[in-house]
């Protein structure tokens, strides 16, 4: 029983993880686009999802390698299109 529930799971949670995934990817592009995210300089991590399949906010951190500084990034999407990007200030 406890095998038929871990596959279950895993079902559930796979399509999940690949469309967070190919979010965090159009967040990336659309971050880069406007000129607030260099991979050189600046490196991008995950931090949270909530919301659903139809609409949905990524949240990410946006990190200066050079000096440590973070700031918090709110990627906004509304099915397969970026509705929102915000960079919060003071996190």
């Amino acid at each position: 029983p406890w095998l038929a529930a871990a596959a279950a799971a895993t079902l559930f949670t796979a399509p999940a993880l690949a469309d967070t995934s190919a979010d965090l990817q159009k967040c990336r592009s659309a971050l880069t686009e406007e000129g607030h995210f260099d991979t050189d300089r600046q490196s991008l991590k995950f931090s949270y999802r909530k919301g659903n399949s139809r609409k949905r906010t990524v949240y990410m951190t946006l990190r200066n390698k050079q000096n440590a500084n973070r700031q918090q990034v709110a990627c906004k999407l509304e099915r397969q299109h970026i509705t929102g990007l915000t960079l919060i200030p003071g996190t």
